[in-house]
């Protein structure tokens, strides 16, 4: 998976950009209390990203 389709997976969820540090781009979401962090641009992100972005924003995907 491509960091710009999680990027834009969690953003249609309601997931904001609020830190960029390098090439880690942090999302937060309002009444959620961590951060995800998606390394971009990314060909393929790592399987622990992806797996990090699941569990974090309970979305299946």
């Amino acid at each position: 998976m491509k960091s710009s389709e999680l990027i834009a997976i969690i953003e249609a969820d309601g997931w904001k950009l609020v830190r960029v540090k390098g090439s880690h781009h942090q999302f937060k979401k309002e009444g959620v209390n961590h951060l995800i962090t998606i390394s971009h641009p990314e060909k393929d992100v790592s399987r622990h990203q992806v797996a990090d972005a699941r569990r974090k924003s309970g979305l299946k995907f």
